[in-house]
């Protein structure tokens, strides 16, 4: 499913002037009807998936069902998704596998192709702009009845070696230069008042390609009620990480109460501190996703600040220096006793060479996540999976420590 994100092709006619988008009229728990159905066979990677998509060529939405995500690892939740490309959108209908929850959910700016942002409406003009004829024909179809032109980029080198394949033989037809494109690149889009239909496209370099099977008139509804939206979930989260706030709140003040020592009372404060600010950050993105059923204006930023690595790096070093000022008070204990125990005392030692070596290691990645975040700047989506990717070799690292430590600990005589 991952490689299917590059080939998320929601874009508009060669003519059209770049506008902004119009606010979305669709709710999603609405009916939504489809008047076309294409079959289509999608040979990716050596796999061959065949399936269907229905389009209200009207509107410019298009449906694809659980037919066809059933057939690929992690599909198996998804009923059904609409997509908007006009609104740059996307409605999805989930079916949870533990509680068979049936839930809806609105997508803003969902994916990218060829590196642009979706929202990027000036770089798709651009792009089909200079898509031309290459000469090349072919008939497409099981009865080979949708004679096909195929057209390439005018600048193969830079802008790949996707193909497209169009057919003037159809009888649909939409409003004057507008599209309506489905999420894996067939559909529709009409160009000086004349509509066309894409039959096909394939990229060698990717191992994809996608060929219509039929196209057919279709009479088609989808009632989007029997879901619940997102927001509903996400309001019941909201409440439960507010109780559970404020629960712990109440505990972290009681506990503050039985620790004598003033310096880590006031590092434990500051530690508290951080945390409830990560929480409250969290929290304040989940109540913008419910106020929009799912979507939220800028889902990258949202995504980074939600799992900001270098606010949780503060939070592990605020950890680790009460951590240290607790060994530090032990060992200063145990050296003023008359006759302190040597074994202790290595103990003690070992413990705050932990503590330290932990707190490097985090100086060490803290560093290269700030260099990350002026790295990609301009590329959000490699930034969360390089955040991710960095994160996880950093636990690693820790833990390598923690092992280390807890067997010399452990050798301790």
């Amino acid at each position: 499913m991952k490689k299917l994100i590059y080939f998320f092709l929601v874009f508009a006619s060669f003519q059209v002037i770049a506008q902004e988008q119009p606010e979305s009229p669709y709710k999603l728990d609405q009916s939504f009807h489809f008047d076309k159905k294409i079959d289509f066979e999608l040979k990716m990677d050596g796999k061959i998936v065949r399936s269907y998509i229905y389009f209200n060529t009207s509107s410019g939405y298009s449906l694809l069902e659980k037919d066809f995500f059933s057939q690929y690892e992690g599909g198996q939740n998804l009923d059904y998704q609409i997509t908007f490309p006009q609104h740059e959108e996307q409605f999805l209908y989930t079916v949870e596998q533990e509680d068979h929850k049936r839930r809806s959910f609105r997508i803003h700016k969902p994916v990218l192709f060829a590196g642009q942002d979706l929202s990027n409406m000036a770089y798709f003009m651009a792009y089909f702009r200079n898509m031309q004829p290459t000469g090349q024909t072919v008939n497409m179809g099981e009865k080979g009845d949708f004679y096909s032109e195929e057209y390439e980029h005018s600048n193969a080198e830079t802008a790949g070696d996707m193909k497209f394949y169009i057919s003037k033989y159809t009888d649909a037809f939409l409003k004057d230069n507008s599209f309506c494109v489905s999420w894996l690149g067939l559909g529709y889009l009409n160009v000086s008042n004349r509509t066309f239909l894409i039959t096909k496209i394939s990229s060698a370099s990717h191992q994809f390609q996608i060929n219509l099977v039929t196209e057919k008139n279709a009479d088609y509804t989808f009632n989007g009620q029997d879901y619940e939206s997102v927001s509903v979930f996400l309001n019941e989260q909201i409440e439960s990480m507010a109780n559970s706030q404020a629960e712990a709140q109440n505990v972290f003040v009681e506990s503050l109460q039985k620790i004598e020592d003033p310096e880590e009372k006031n590092l434990r404060k500051k530690a508290q501190k951080l945390k409830d600010a990560d929480q409250q950050k969290m929290m304040d993105i989940m109540k913008q996703m419910a106020k929009g059923d799912g979507k939220i204006e800028d889902v990258y930023a949202a995504a980074n600040s939600f799992m900001d690595p270098v606010q949780k790096i503060e939070i592990q070093k605020a950890d680790l220096k009460v951590e240290k000022q607790q060994i530090s008070e032990k060992l200063k204990k145990e050296s003023a006793k008359e006759y302190p125990s040597e074994k202790k005392m290595t103990v003690y030692k070992l413990q705050l060479d932990k503590v330290n070596e932990k707190s490097n290691v985090l100086d060490i990645y803290k560093r290269q996540f700030d260099k990350l975040k002026t790295d990609h700047a301009e590329k959000p989506m490699e930034l969360i999976n390089k955040n991710v990717e960095v994160f996880m070799e950093m636990n690693t690292k820790l833990q390598e420590v923690e092992t280390k430590f807890e067997k010399e600990i452990k050798n301790v005589k």
